[in-house]
Formats: structure tokens, C-alpha cells, sequence
């Protein structure tokens, strides 16, 4: 790949991450992620 197609990718993530972080939802989503690894650990643990 060429480094500019290399450098849009990574200005495209940088905008999509952004727009992720500043989202009013994010909150919510980070707690159902938090809960989704918190309950996968345990269930691994238990095996």
C-alpha cells in the first residue's frame, strides 16, 4: 500500500474513533462492554 492510502485509513480511524468517543451514547456502551468482559472472565474462570 502506498503511504497515502496509508495515511486516509488512519485519518478515517482517527475520525471514526473521535466521533465513538464523543458520541452521548459512549457511557452506555462502555458499560455494556465493561459487563460483556467482567461476565466473560468469570465464565472462563469457572470453565
Amino acid at each position: 500500500m502506498s503511504k497515502l492510502v496509508v495515511e486516509i485509513i488512519d485519518n478515517v480511524g482517527n475520525v471514526a474513533f473521535e466521533a465513538i468517543l464523543f458520541d452521548p451514547l459512549r457511557d452506555v456502551l462502555w458499560q455494556e462492554v465493561l459487563l460483556i468482559l467482567i461476565v466473560s472472565d468469570k465464565i472462563e474462570r469457572h470453565g
